[in-house]
């Protein structure tokens, strides 16, 4: 550190005064660089709960945290969903959209093992193209009627009107109206209300 020194000279009534000021100053005239910094967030849609870490650093990652620019290697899981693992540069803030893909395998053995949920929703997974599913009404059937045996009523009022419908089945209004039964006596409400309009 430099200390300046500044001789002020005051003259009163023909009296000198030296007065004597120290003034701190900085060392270096020039500033430090700074290390720039940058936001990081991900829209994870409905799969809030998903897991994200950055394998490069120790900090838990939240949503919108401050980074030093660089490059960051990320992982992004969720249970019942392929894990996604990346490199991305951070030079500004940056936001990402994630599309989350089905894991087919996982919901296969889980209802295999007797998981009525997990059934269903690979069955609607398939019905709909969720989650980078492919459709296919064949095997939206398959594991609709395997919920719909777990006493799934979900399962059992879709299977209806798959039936209903002749949507990866042949159309057939006796087995359509016996799943809506069912998944009435279950205590599905919309397949009560469906069962009368079935002639």
């Amino acid at each position: 550190m430099k200390i300046f020194i500044v001789l002020l000279l005051l003259f009163t009534n023909s009296h000198a005064f030296l007065f004597l000021l120290l003034l701190a100053g900085s060392g270096n005239s020039k500033h430090k660089h700074q290390v720039e910094r940058h936001t990081l967030s991900f829209d994870l849609g409905e799969h809030r709960d998903a897991n994200i870490k950055i394998l490069n650093i120790k900090e838990p990652f939240m949503q919108g945290m401050l980074l030093k620019e660089g490059k960051y290697d990320l992982e992004i899981s969720k249970v019942g969903y392929k894990s996604k693992k990346a490199t991305i540069s951070l030079n500004e803030d940056k936001h990402y959209k994630v599309i989350f893909g089905l894991d087919t395998n996982y919901f296969k053995n889980s209802c295999e093992n007797g998981n009525s949920k997990s059934c269903f929703n690979l069955a609607l997974a398939y019905s709909n193209a969720y989650d980078q599913v492919k459709k296919d009404f064949t095997q939206a059937t398959i594991f609709y009627e395997k919920g719909c045996a777990l006493n799934e009523s979900n399962s059992c009022l879709n299977l209806g009107v798959m039936y209903f419908y002749g949507e990866g089945v042949f159309e057939d209004l006796n087995k359509s109206k016996q799943f809506l039964e069912k998944a009435c006596k279950l205590g599905n409400n919309e397949a009560c209300n469906n069962i009368n309009l079935i002639k």
